[in-house]
């Protein structure tokens, strides 16, 4: 706005520290401003134009820092618009149950100064009942019943004026009642959609259980078919060494050897003699009554 300061902030990086920064304007007016370091950054700066407006200044303003190594290429662009107060926002009114009220509001275009929405309650008479302020444009206003004709005030502010006002009747907008909302009906065709989907489900869960109890039964036959594997007292399955029938030597077998057991074909012409061995009959007579019905013979 004419006869009324401005100020606008340039920032930019370089190396080394820039000299100074200058302004053009549309009409081509070139302004120049001293360099301040940006806290906390090794290679920022920036620099601050203050000065009054007037009508030619309505346009780009370009800004470019210069260091020892030259002038900024690619300058800082900025729009200058005229400006004025806000514009009134934009609102919409939501009932919550039982009897409150919120207001929503979408800021406009703020005219170049910070802005902040008010909103004021009016009864069916034109009396104030509330008069709030919010910078983001949100309100909340609880009691509110639903048989007294309400209206609400909306507007905006800055320091350089106010916005017009929106009207908003309160009384078109009905409130929410405790009563459940109903589902719609589902139709016929997704029943039976879902009710398809349950089944394959239910199969396919069917299928894998029959699956993993055949496998536990086929390892379970294979196990007990396997001549190898001995069972030991824990319940569990241990595999019986290999060993080769020359690895036994006599002397080292646990086998009892009847002494006394009769061997009429020892002086046979075969290479090895066939012997009868009796288990746990060394102490006993040769007759064979006097040995255990249980005996077992071998042939060594």
């Amino acid at each position: 706005m004419e006869r009324e300061a401005e100020t606008i902030t340039c920032v930019v990086e370089g190396s080394p520290e820039p000299l100074q920064f200058s302004w053009t304007f549309a009409d081509s007016r070139t302004l120049y401003t001293s360099v301040k370091k940006v806290p906390g950054h090794h290679h920022r700066y920036s620099s601050s134009l203050t000065w009054l407006p007037r009508e030619g200044d309505i346009g780009l303003l370009l800004c470019r820092a210069t260091n020892a190594f030259g002038e900024q290429k690619r300058p800082c662009t900025f729009t200058v618009s005229p400006g004025g107060p806000p514009q009134a926002p934009e609102c919409v009114v939501l009932r919550a149950f039982p009897s409150a009220l919120r207001v929503q509001c979408k800021k406009a275009w703020d005219g170049g100064r910070p802005q902040t929405v008010h909103l004021e309650l009016l009864d069916e008479d034109g009396a104030l009942l509330h008069n709030i302020s919010d910078p983001a444009g949100h309100f909340q206003l609880p009691s509110v019943t639903d048989d007294r004709n309400l209206t609400a005030l909306v507007y905006a502010t800055s320091e350089r004026g106010r916005s017009e006002t929106t009207t908003m009747h309160l009384n078109s907008f009905k409130p929410l009642t405790a009563s459940v909302v109903e589902k719609a009906p589902m139709p016929v065709w997704a029943r039976w959609l879902e009710a398809a989907a349950a089944t394959i489900v239910i199969s396919v869960v069917i299928v894998a259980i029959a699956m993993c109890i055949k496998t536990l039964k086929g390892k379970r036959n294979n196990s007990e078919l396997n001549p190898d594997l001995v069972p030991r007292s824990d319940g569990s399955f241990h595999r019986e060494p290999d060993f080769a029938r020359e690895e036994r030597l006599l002397g080292t077998t646990n086998i009892t050897v009847n002494q006394l057991a009769a061997c009429q074909n020892q002086y046979s012409t075969t290479p090895v003699p066939s012997c009868r061995v009796m288990v746990g009959c060394a102490g006993h007579t040769s007759t064979q009554d006097s040995c255990p019905a249980a005996q077992h013979s071998y042939y060594v």
